[in-house]
C-alpha cells in the first residue's frame, strides 16, 4: 500500500478495467480526488471511497464507450450505404459474386454436416461399432457376420457391452387394406441394448422371443402406428399380418428411432439358438457397443484373437489350414462408417470444390475492392490530412466490408436453400441421412464464421492499400497520369493468377469425373435393358412352404404374363441384376480337385425360370438353356455365367461367377430359399409401365394377399446404377463452370482496367506510329502473361490434389495426361478471349482523344 497515494492494488485494478483511451485521464483524476478525500475525511474513508470508484467507474465508462462505438458504427454504416447506393453496379456485382460463392459453400456444408458430422441419434453413439470379416487370401472384404459367430463372440469376447445381428428386408402386409410390401428389420433382441433404445409404448423385444420357436411378436415404428392405427392407445396385444403370419404388437418405438433407416416400419425377432453350434453363413450385419474405454482397434484385436478357435467351435466349416489359406480376419470399425462410407469422399471433394469457387469469388471481389480503394485514395489522403484518425478510417473500412459480407451471406443463405433442394432432388437415392440435411444451428454458425472471415479479409484490403496515403503522393501520382500504381497492379495480377489456378483445379476435377462418367456409360450391363418391366413378388412361407408350391405359383403367373397383349417374353430370377450381391457359396468342380484345406472358389447363386434369359436378351454362349423339364424332373442341371457377363452388384465392380438353378432344384441341393422372393422381368412391345395395372390385377386374382413390389423398368435401374457418378459429375461440372466464368471475368476486369488506365500511353504509342496490331498484341500479351503463371501454378496444384479424387474415379487415373492437357488448352483459350476484348478496344483508340484526356 502506498501511504502517500491511493491503494496500489486498487489503482492497478482501476487502470486494468478502464477503457484504454481513458485510462491515464481516469487514474489522474482519481489520484487528485483521493488526496482531497484524505484532507477532508481522513485516509481510511478516502481508501473506502477509492475502492468504490474501482467498483463503479469502469462500468460507466465502458457503457459510454459502447454507446460511442455504436454511434460511430451506425454513422459509418449510413455513410457506407450511401456510398454503395451511388455505385449500384459495383454493389450488385460484389454482393451477387459473394452470394453465389457463400451460397454454394453453405449448401454443401449443410450436406456434409447432416451426413458426416452430425452424431448418430443414440446415446454414446461413438461406441457403436460394426463387425465385418475379410478373407484376404481370396480377395474378399466386408463380409457380414453369421449366427454362429454371434453366439461365439457373445460368449468369448470381453470387449463389448452388447452384440447384435440384424437384417433389413421387405415383407407383405395384409389385413390393413390391400396387400402391400413394407420395410421390415429382423433383429436380435439385443439390438435394443446395443442402441440403448426403449419403446415409447409397451416394450421392446425380449431374449425369449429371439430363439427358435419363440412367439411371433412385432414392434411398430411411430410412423406405422400413426398411419395404420391412428395412434390407438390400445395397440398393445393387437396383431399385424406379416408374410401370412399373425404377429402380436408388443411395443411402439419413439418417433426419432429409425434403425437401420427411416423406412423401417416393423421390427421382428431374428431367431438365434444360443446353444447352437451351427455356423450358418456370412449373411447378417453385426452391430455392437464396445465397453467404456475400449477402442474399435482393441475390440478388433480381441476378436482376431478368437479366429484361431473357429476350427474348435465350427469344425465342419473351418480347419486351421483353411483359416490360414483364406486369410480370415475380423474388421471392427465405427458404425457411422457403414452409413456414410461410400459417400464420404464424394462430399469432402464437393466441399473442397465449392471452397475453390468461393476463393475465386473472393478474389474477384478483392479485385473490385482494390480498384475502388485506388479510386478513393485521394479522398482518404485528404481525410487523413484533415485529422481523421487511423482508427476512424479502419472503422470505415471494416464497416463497409461488414455490410458487403452480411448482404452476401444473406443472399448466400437464399441461394443455399435452392441448391439444397437441387442436391436432394438430383442426388443418388442411396445418399444417407437425408432427413438430417438442413439449415440448422451449426450451419448458421458456419455461415456466421464465414461472414466474419470475409469481413476481416475484405476490410483489410483498402486498409492496407491506403495505409500510407498522403495528399502529396496522391497528387504526384495523379499528375503522372498513372493512378493505378505498380503496387496495385501487382496485387490485382496476383489475385488473377490465383483465380486461374483455382479454375484449373476445378476444371481438372470436373474433367476427370466427366471421363469416369463416360467410362461408366460405356460399361455393358450384360443384358438389354430397353423395353423391360421389372418387379418383385414375395411368397409368404406360411402359404407356400414347399419349393414346388412356389414354383407352381411363379410358373402360373409367368404364363398369364406371357399371354398379355404387348408382352414378348417373361421370366423370373431370385435377385435382379444391379440389385446388389446375392447369396455367395463355394463351389467344387468335377475333375478339378482342390486341396482339402484350401477355400474353393466363391460364386453367386441365383434361381431362374427358362424364359428369364430371353426376356433379358442374354445370349447363350455354349451348351443349352434350362428348360421346364429340368424343374419338373429335378434333373440337377444348372447354368454358369462367364465371369464378365452380367453385372449383378454394380456397374463399377467386376462381376463374379454365377450359377443359375431352376426353380425346382436337383435332389440334395438345399437352396430352395432362393425362390421365396423373385424378381420378374417382362420384355414388352409397348411402353413397359403401361402394363403395371394389368399385372396388379392378375396378381390380385391369383392371390390377393401378395403385393407387387419395387416396380421399375430395367432401363431405370441401369440409370440409377449410374446416378452416383452422374451426381458427382454434375456437381463438379457446375462448380467448374462457375469458377471458369468468374476467373475469366476477373482476368477481363484486370486487363480492361489496366488498359483503360494506359489510354494516354497507348495514344502516344499510336501517335508515334504503333499500328493496331502492335497495340492489340501488347494488351493480349499482358493478359496472357498473367494467365500463363496461373496455368503453371494451377497445373502443379491440380497434379498434387487430384490424387484425393482417385476413389471417385472409374477406369481413369487421377493424373490423366489427356484431361490435364485438354483443361489447360481450354482455359488458355477462354483467357485469350477475355484478353482479346479489351485489346480490340484499345486498338481502336483515337490518339488525339487519348492525348486530350491526358
Amino acid at each position: 500500500m502506498n501511504p502517500d497515494g491511493p491503494p496500489r492494488l486498487a489503482a492497478r485494478l482501476l487502470g486494468f478495467f478502464c477503457p484504454p483511451r481513458q485510462r491515464d485521464e481516469v487514474l489522474g483524476d482519481a489520484a487528485e480526488n483521493y488526496e482531497l478525500q484524505v484532507r477532508h475525511f481522513g485516509r481510511r474513508e478516502a481508501r473506502r471511497r477509492y475502492w468504490t470508484q474501482v467498483a463503479t467507474t469502469p462500468g460507466w465508462l465502458w457503457w459510454e464507450e459502447v454507446g460511442t462505438m455504436t454511434t460511430t458504427i451506425l454513422q459509418e454504416a449510413k455513410q457506407a450505404l450511401r456510398g454503395y447506393m451511388k455505385s449500384p453496379a459495383f454493389t450488385a456485382i460484389t454482393v451477387l459474386t459473394l452470394g453465389l460463392g457463400m451460397g454454394a459453400v453453405t449448401a454443401i456444408f449443410s450436406v456434409v454436416d447432416g451426413v458426416l458430422l452430425e452424431s448418430l441419434p443414440y446415446p454414446n453413439a461413438e461406441r457403436l461399432v460394426s463387425i465385418q470379416h475379410n478373407a484376404t487370401g481370396m480377395d474378399i472384404v466386408g463380409m457380414p457376420s453369421a449366427r454362429g459367430l454371434h453366439v461365439f463372440y457373445s460368449e468369448a469376447s470381453r470387449s463389448f457391452d452388447a452384440l447384435s445381428l440384424y437384417s433389413a428386408r421387405t415383407g407383405t402386409l395384409t389385413g390393413l387394406g390391400d396387400a402391400r410390401r413394407i420395410s421390415t428389420a429382423y433383429v436380435t433382441p439385443s439390438l435394443f441394448d446395443v442402441l440403448s433404445a426403449q419403446a415409447a409404448v409397451g416394450r421392446v423385444l425380449t431374449d425369449e422371443e429371439g430363439v427358435p420357436g419363440g412367439p411371433a411378436v412385432v414392434v411398430l415404428s411411430d410412423g406405422f402406428w400413426s398411419r395404420e392405427f391412428g395412434r390407438d392407445q390400445e395397440i398393445l396385444g393387437r396383431t399385424v399380418q406379416l408374410d401370412g403370419t399373425a404377429h402380436e404388437v408388443v411395443g411402439v418405438m419413439p418417433p426419432d428411432f429409425a434403425f437401420p433407416d427411416p423406412s423401417v416400419a416393423l421390427w421382428v425377432p431374428l431367431r438365434v439358438d444360443p446353444a447352437g453350434t451351427q455356423f450358418g453363413g456370412f449373411n447378417y450385419p453385426a452391430l455392437a457397443r464396445v465397453r467404456q474405454g475400449v477402442t474399435p482397434e482393441a475390440a478388433q484385436a480381441d476378436l482376431n484373437g478368437l479366429v484361431g478357435r473357429f476350427s474348435e467351435r465350427f469344425p465342419e466349416v473351418f480347419t486351421p489350414e483353411r483359416i490360414a489359406n483364406a486369410g480370415i480376419e475380423v474388421d471392427v470399425h465405427a458404425y457411422i462408417d457403414d452409413i456414410v462410407g461410400e459417400v464420404r469422399p464424394v462430399l469432402w471433394v464437393l466441399l473442397a470444390t465449392v471452397g475453390f469457387v468461393l476463393l475465386i469469388a473472393c478474389a474477384n471481389v478483392a479485385n473490385l475492392l482494390l480498384v475502388r480503394a485506388e479510386s478513393r485514395s485521394k479522398e482518404v489522403a485528404i481525410r487523413a490530412a484533415l485529422g481523421a484518425s487511423r482508427d476512424h478510417l479502419m472503422a470505415r473500412y471494416f464497416t463497409e466490408s461488414l455490410l458487403l459480407a452480411v448482404a452476401g451471406s444473406g443472399l448466400g443463405l437464399l441461394v443455399s436453400v435452392g441448391l439444397l433442394d437441387f442436391l436432394v432432388a438430383q442426388g443418388p437415392r442411396n445418399l444417407p441421412r437425408l432427413e438430417q440435411i438442413g439449415l440448422d444451428s451449426s450451419v448458421l454458425a458456419f455461415t456466421a464464421v464465414l461472414t466474419l472471415l470475409v469481413t476481416l479479409v475484405f476490410g483489410a484490403i483498402p486498409a492496407l492499400r491506403n495505409r500510407r496515403a498522403s495528399v502529396a503522393e496522391v497528387i504526384r501520382d495523379s499528375s503522372r497520369g498513372n493512378t493505378a500504381g505498380r503496387q496495385g497492379l501487382r496485387a490485382r495480377s496476383v489475385l488473377v493468377v490465383g483465380q486461374v489456378a483455382f479454375a484449373m483445379v476445378l476444371l481438372v476435377g470436373s474433367g476427370l469425373t466427366l471421363k469416369s462418367f463416360w467410362a461408366v456409360q460405356q460399361v455393358e450391363p450384360g443384358f438389354e435393358a430397353a423395353d423391360v418391366l421389372s418387379f418383385y413378388v414375395a411368397l409368404p412361407e406360411s402359404s407356400y412352404p414347399e419349393a414346388e408350391d412356389r414354383a407352381l405359383f411363379h410358373q402360373g403367373l409367368l404364363e398369364r404374363l406371357e399371354a398379355m397383349p404387348g408382352v414378348r417374353a417373361a421370366g423370373v430370377i431370385s435377385r435382379l441384376p444391379l440389385w446388389g450381391m446375392g447369396e455367395l457359396d463355394p463351389i467344387l468342380v468335377d475333375g478339378q480337385p482342390i486341396d482339402p484345406d484350401a477355400i474353393p472358389p466363391i460364386v453367386e447363386m441365383r434361381a431362374v425360370s427358362p424364359g428369364y434369359f430371353k426376356a433379358m436378351g442374354i445370349e447363350l454362349q455354349a451348351g443349352r438353356m434350362l428348360t421346364q423339364a429340368d424343374a419338373d424332373t429335378r434333373s440337377g442341371a444348372v447354368m454358369v455365367s462367364r465371369q464378365e457377363d452380367v453385372h449383378n452388384e454394380s456397374l463399377t465392380k467386376a462381376p463374379i461367377g454365377t450359377i443359375y438353378y431352376p426353380l425346382i432344384m436337383g435332389d440334395g441341393v438345399n437352396r430352395t430359399y432362393l425362390t421365396r422372393t423373385m424378381g420378374y422381368t417382362v420384355r414388352t412391345a409397348v411402353e413397359p409401365t403401361s402394363l403395371v395395372p394389368a399385372v396388379r390385377g392378375i396378381l390380385a386374382d391369383m392371390d390377393p394377399s401378395i403385393a407387387l413390389a419395387d416396380v421399375s423398368t430395367m432401363a431405370a435401374r441401369v440409370q440409377r446404377a449410374r446416378a452416383p457418378m452422374a451426381f458427382t459429375m454434375l456437381a463438379l461440372g457446375l462448380a467448374a463452370v462457375v469458377g471458369l466464368l468468374l476467373g475469366a471475368i476477373g482476368l477481363y476486369g484486370v486487363v480492361s482496367h489496366v488498359t483503360g488506365q494506359r489510354t494516354q500511353e497507348i495514344g502516344v504509342r499510336m501517335a508515334l506510329g504503333a499500328d493496331n496490331g502492335r497495340v492489340r498484341r501488347m494488351v493480349v500479351a499482358q493478359g496472357m502473361g498473367v494467365t500463363a503463371v496461373g496455368l503453371v501454378v494451377g497445373l502443379g496444384a491440380a497434379f498434387g490434389l487430384s490424387r484425393f479424387m482417385q476413389a471417385l474415379l472409374f477406369q481413369v487415373e487421377a493424373n490423366d495426361a489427356f484431361t490435364f492437357t485438354s483443361v489447360a488448352v481450354a482455359l488458355f483459350l477462354v483467357s485469350l478471349v477475355a484478353s482479346w476484348i479489351p485489346a480490340a478496344r484499345a486498338a481502336s483508340t483515337d490518339p488525339v482523344r487519348a492525348l486530350r484526356r491526358g
